[in-house]
């Protein structure tokens, strides 16, 4: 899927309603990061990608989101 069409299906499930709490969101990620192919050329950008992409979800989920605070370390 490109790029386009991947962020025309995150805002399109967002507007929808069917977007995941915080905390399932961070888990999700962190398992795509648990799969990628660690000799990969692209694995450490993919690595800081990702976690950025966490990181934003972990500030938008604001500090009053106790699931997503409850999260595994």
């Amino acid at each position: 899927m490109n790029q386009a069409m991947t962020i025309r299906k995150m805002v399109e499930l967002a507007k929808a309603g069917g977007s995941p709490p915080a905390d399932e969101a961070l888990a999700s990620l962190a398992a795509v990061i648990d799969r990628l192919d660690m000799n990969s050329d692209t694995y450490e950008a993919d690595v800081v990608a990702l976690i950025g992409a966490g990181a934003t979800v972990w500030a938008l989920s604001g500090p009053g989101d106790e699931q997503a605070r409850a999260a595994p370390h």
